[in-house]
């Protein structure tokens, strides 16, 4: 999923579900600032005050970092249940690791950072949790299960939906999963974006601990429908900039806080926290880059800071969910590959 999921509608389902505008937006931008989290960034090293942050994703779909096999299942490949009908192949392989909607696991990390009561974190996992529909049948690591078939794809390293490019990212795109079997292979992307906003609405319901309105639910989905547009074969991301429109048109309704969605990006949190300075340091125009709080006395308050803290915690805590779960089925070998971080 991309932008349009993770930060439009992610805040219309919160809205929805009964979160207020300040609530639904710190929500949305979380999600969102999951994908856009690639570099680590080292702030005033040299003082009392130094930080490091932790990456939730790496800066090119294109080039996903064999190094960094841990982020993978943590925000955005879930694991959850290979013998799934939906996850057939036609090469009949199952994988452990295999992503699939909704999991049961997906629900229990959903649900543990629920209970934190922090915003951030309930945004955290609503990024990895919606993930499941648009990323099933790959794994978060590198392997051959994720590959497709074509002269393309054999430049393309197998990790996570690499080898899928944009095509799971998109909500009007229809595309082909040549590793499927027959009646699996279509996929209609906006089909999984509503089951996703369908769930995720009845989650964030259960986080206010609020019943589910299923009128409500329903209506919602309907709004999306319609504002996501028809879809259709290899429509790719085209009617982008209208159907973000009509994102922002919803969100003016009273049932969606009647407030204005905003742009963001991640920057716009960063730039409020740290001063990046590049000087020249020779005569071939090799920069040395320093990065420093704007404030070491209020730093903490940031929400840059509070969003980096954030990812340390849901990582941890995500990670001791599955070494007491699916990571106690894996190989040694295998545990060792995808817990690598470097």
């Amino acid at each position: 999923m991309d932008k349009e999921f993770h930060y439009y509608l992610t805040y219309l389902t919160a809205a929805r579900a009964g979160f207020p505008y300040a609530d639904a937006l710190t929500i949305a931008r979380t999600c969102q600032a999951v994908d856009e989290n690639t570099h680590i960034i080292k702030v005033s090293p040299d003082s009392e005050s130094a930080y490091s942050n932790y990456v939730s994703q790496t800066a090119s779909l294109f080039k996903p970092r064999a190094g960094r096999m841990r982020i993978y299942p943590v925000f955005h490949f879930i694991p959850g249940n290979p013998v799934l009908p939906s996850a057939k192949r036609s090469d009949q392989r199952t994988h452990i690791l295999n992503t699939t909607p909704d999991s049961p696991l997906a629900n229990r990390c959903f649900d543990e950072a629920s209970k934190t009561n922090d915003l951030m974190q309930i945004g955290i996992t609503s990024h990895s949790y919606a993930d499941t529909w648009a990323h099933q049948n790959f794994v978060g690591y590198k392997h051959g299960f994720n590959g497709l078939k074509g002269i393309l794809h054999k430049f393309i390293p197998n990790i996570g939906h690499a080898d899928a490019m944009h095509d799971p990212d998109w909500p009007a795109h229809i595309w082909t999963d040549t590793r499927l079997i027959k009646a699996n292979r279509i996929i209609n992307n906006k089909r999984r974006f509503l089951d996703a906003a369908k769930r995720l609405y009845e989650k964030l319901c259960d986080t206010l601990n609020i019943a589910p309105d299923r009128s409500e639910r329903d209506s919602m989905l309907s709004d999306f429908d319609t504002a996501i547009g028809h879809e259709k074969s290899n429509s790719g991301n085209r009617g982008k900039a209208n159907r973000i429109k009509k994102y922002v048109s919803l969100s003016m309704q009273p049932e969606y806080n009647a407030r204005t969605i905003p742009d963001f990006t991640l920057d716009d949190w960063q730039d409020d926290a740290v001063d990046i300075t590049r000087q020249p340091i020779n005569e071939d125009g090799v920069e040395e880059t320093t990065i420093e709080w704007k404030s070491a006395q209020n730093y903490k308050r940031t929400k840059w800071f509070l969003f980096q803290e954030a990812i340390k915690k849901y990582q941890k805590h995500t990670l001791e969910i599955y070494q007491n779960s699916v990571y106690k089925q894996l190989s040694p070998d295998l545990l060792a590959e995808i817990m690598r971080f470097g």
